[in-house]
């Protein structure tokens, strides 16, 4: 299943939300093939690939939680499709294949502690990049808001006051 995440207010991706905070939007780039979809969920159901199209990058969900209306299932972000340089990757077969490779459940070839590693490092990757975007964000504004107060505390040089 794709979503497309348009309306968001931030742009970092999510952790956990609701579904109805990820709304539906434009058309992106390298969207997958019906067939994809379908062995994506042949692997498994509660995975759903969204599109966050202030980052360019497709994140892999998986619902947590299925509510009675769709709009209130409860979603986790598994991993967001980047390539090794930071590019936006589009979802293919080699997501497919790697992850059956790391499925602990039906006989991956991965070790489950090692795949639980592997997951707690990669989560703890974004989570830091996210803080770091964040404050690299706070920083230009600071200095951009310095930059624009020296222009104003600059201007005198001088302060003549009268006595009487």
């Amino acid at each position: 299943m794709i979503h497309l995440a348009e309306k968001r207010k931030s742009a970092f991706a999510l952790t956990a939300c609701w579904r109805h905070q990820l709304a539906d939007g434009g058309c992106p780039p390298g969207k997958p093939s019906r067939a994809f979809l379908a062995e994506l969920k042949r692997i498994d159901g509660g995975l759903e690939l969204y599109w966050h199209p202030i980052r360019k990058r497709w994140i892999l969900y998986r619902v947590t939680h299925r509510a009675a209306v769709p709009s209130e299932d409860r979603l986790v972000k598994e991993f967001e499709l980047i390539g090794l340089r930071g590019e936006m990757r589009s979802p293919g077969w080699w997501l497919l294949d790697w992850l059956r490779q790391m499925d602990k459940t039906r006989g991956g070839s991965v070790d489950p502690q090692q795949a639980n590693r592997e997951y707690m490092r990669r989560l703890h990757e974004q989570e830091c990049e996210e803080e770091d975007a964040k404050a690299r964000q706070v920083q230009e504004m600071s200095s951009s808001f310095a930059a624009d107060c020296a222009k104003f505390a600059f201007g005198r040089k001088s302060l003549h006051v009268n006595r009487t």
